[in-house]
């Protein structure tokens, strides 16, 4: 009786010795020997001995330490636990390093968990590191339909994401741009208007156009002087082939209106309109010294009375007017 390795036999209480052994006349009849070792698993032989017989047994025990993993394995998957199986059927290849089960176990866990960690990262929409763990469990579960299917879905899923991106970082540099043309423009207004006498500012307006900057400009232009009450437009000038000034001067009752529009091309199809009104009050002329000289003054009156008053009232009237016009084009 030989066995690997060396192991205690014993049958019915009696201790046989250790292998190899040989048992010479046994009364012929059953047998049933355990073969044991304190790191091994138990085998049993039941033999038949005939007389004048020799009968041979031969066998390998199981390390308890491999049989242990290996049911680690087992429950392991059971529970999909798919890194703690990988873990033991490492662990069981250590003591039977040939072992089938074993192999396969380590190569399908190892499959199966890194499916597991791309399902998770997919649900995070981390695409990218999904498609790695997927790529990473082929070699593994090459067959596997969850993760081919998982892979194309993941990359499409990928590519949609890209593509938002950049359609989201086109439209937000479109954006930037938008908002500093808008402020190139209303830079713009105030510098003509600090090119202006100083007067009674009435109105500051900003509007948008859903129109192309060349449509608006002309539109106002010719909206101020062909209709009544007209606005004479005393400059209408483009600064380059999306940009435009237009001035318009227009005389009332004790005074003058002055109306500085800027537009300018910010999108397609849109123009951003901005312009300011404000008003000149009439100086008036005094005789001092018996006619012998001609003063313009400003008195009380013309700042705060009733003739400043109804100025006012009428520029007031005008720039409604002159913006109504305005919005008429744009609107």
């Amino acid at each position: 009786m030989t066995c690997t390795p060396f192991s205690l036999v014993v049958s019915d209480g009696r201790n046989w010795g250790v292998t190899p052994l040989t048992l010479q006349e046994l009364r012929p009849g059953s047998w049933e020997f355990t073969i044991q070792h304190e790191e091994y698993e138990p085998v049993v032989a039941m033999l038949e001995i005939a007389g004048d017989q020799t009968i041979h047994f031969e066998t390998n025990l199981v390390n308890r330490h491999y049989t242990e993993a290996l049911q680690n394995v087992r429950n392991a998957f059971s529970t999909r636990q798919y890194d703690s199986a990988a873990d033991f059927a490492g662990d069981a290849l250590k003591y039977k390093s040939d072992d089938t089960e074993a192999i396969s176990k380590r190569r399908d866990a190892t499959g199966f968990s890194h499916l597991a960690r791309a399902k998770s990262m997919g649900q995070s929409r981390n695409f990218s590191a999904a498609i790695s763990e997927l790529n990473a469990a082929l070699p593994s579960i090459p067959d596997n339909m969850k993760v081919l299917q998982l892979l194309v879905d993941f990359k499409q899923r990928q590519k949609e994401i890209k593509e938002e991106q950049e359609r989201q970082q086109d439209a937000d540099l479109k954006a930037e741009a938008r908002k500093n043309r808008i402020t190139q423009l209303q830079a713009r207004l105030n510098d003509e208007s600090q090119s202006q006498d100083k007067g009674d500012a009435v109105a500051q307006r900003d509007l948008l156009a859903k129109e192309d900057a060349k449509v608006i400009g002309d539109a106002i232009n010719t909206a101020m002087q062909d209709r009544q009450p007209n606005f004479p437009v005393s400059r209408y000038n483009w600064l380059d082939t999306n940009n435009f000034v237009i001035e318009v001067k227009k005389s009332i009752d004790d005074g003058s209106l002055q109306c500085i529009i800027v537009g300018g091309q910010i999108g397609q199809g849109e123009t951003w309109v901005c312009f300011k009104v404000w008003g000149y009050q009439n100086s008036h002329t005094a005789s001092l010294l018996g006619g012998l000289v001609t003063a313009t003054v400003v008195t009380d009156a013309d700042r705060s009375g009733a003739r400043a008053a109804k100025f006012q009232e009428t520029l007031k009237e005008a720039a409604g007017v002159l913006e109504m016009r305005i919005r008429q084009v744009i609107e």
